[in-house]
């Protein structure tokens, strides 16, 4: 099997085909890659698997820079059907091989296409663990939330993204630059992550996906050059994390509103958060007003003047 018939299988993973304009290429045959690399996790041997993904990751990325979109649209589907059969722990040997094969030019939409397409794929399988069966323990695809956040941030803000604006009549525009995939694939992301931001206690932060995700934007956010467009794109991703983030399974609120105060308190100052306190138990009471202090509060108004903070539950 190792020696003869595997070696026979691989050489027809891809083929050769001639376009209608006489261009040679090649495309995939998925049906035999996913057969091989499933084969390959009944291997008895654990790293059976290690020693022959990289070889058809080389294929498949050599597929990804193929100037036929439909050509890439197979490897693309391929490799994000290969995500979902093996172990995700060799996600990050995939991630690092689709950022080395596609760096540069056009290259880089169909990276940030890629990247869309395995979360995608991967989202209707996965689902995070919750805290209580995990603890704090290392998992696979929380370990890759830098790696997909910093590929997908050069989509966003980088290169990519200047290719998308430009008008340059040399630039050449391909069908995964239409749209823009990477602020979907910020929301897959958030779906996907174990919700557990007190891993980042003590300083700790790349412990923690969810501050893996959302440090880089807050931090575009405290720039000196900022301007109003930046703005606004940063608060369209906080908005799809947000999404994201509340159809995450792992999200529990003993975690949820201890980060939303520290990630908010940073910007907004402790002048402006306020703490409300009922000075009685108004539970039973029939009367219509109720009485609340507010604490942290500088007061503006007049000596005779009623705050409109004290008229909330009037």
């Amino acid at each position: 099997m190792e020696n003869r018939i595997i070696p026979k299988i691989e050489g027809l993973l891809s083929k050769e085909t001639v376009d209608k304009n006489g261009i040679r290429g090649k495309t995939l045959r998925p049906a035999i890659i996913l057969a091989l690399v499933k084969l390959f996790q009944k291997f008895p041997e654990e790293n059976f698997l290690e020693t022959k993904l990289p070889g058809i990751l080389a294929i498949i990325c050599d597929t990804l820079r193929n100037k036929d979109s439909s050509a890439r649209d197979v490897a693309r589907n391929t490799l994000a059907r290969i995500v979902c059969c093996i172990n995700l722990k060799y996600l990050g040997d995939i991630l690092h091989a689709v950022a080395i094969a596609l760096n540069e030019g056009y290259k880089l939409h169909v990276r940030a296409a890629t990247i869309h397409s395995i979360l995608l794929e991967l989202s209707k399988v996965y689902e995070p663990p919750s805290k209580d069966d995990v603890g704090l323990a290392s998992l696979p695809f929380d370990d890759c939330t830098t790696a997909i956040m910093s590929l997908i941030q050069e989509d966003l803000f980088g290169e990519a993204n200047e290719r998308r604006i430009s008008r340059d009549t040399n630039v050449r525009y391909v069908k995964e630059a239409v749209g823009n995939k990477s602020v979907h694939s910020i929301e897959l992301l958030c779906r996907m992550i174990s919700f557990a931001p007190s891993k980042a206690r003590n300083g700790n932060q790349s412990k923690s996906a969810v501050h893996c995700i959302i440090s880089p934007l807050l931090e575009r956010l405290k720039l000196p050059n900022i301007d109003a467009k930046m703005i606004r794109k940063v608060k369209e991703l906080l908005t799809r994390i947000t999404i994201g983030i509340s159809n995450n399974k792992s999200l529990k609120a003993s975690e949820l509103f201890p980060f939303v105060y520290a990630t908010v308190h940073p910007f907004i100052g402790s002048e402006v958060i306020t703490a409300v306190e009922h000075v009685e138990d108004y539970t039973n009471s029939d009367d219509d007003g109720v009485e609340i202090k507010v604490s942290g509060q500088k007061n503006v108004e007049g000596p005779n003047d009623v705050s409109p903070v004290q008229n909330i539950a009037r």
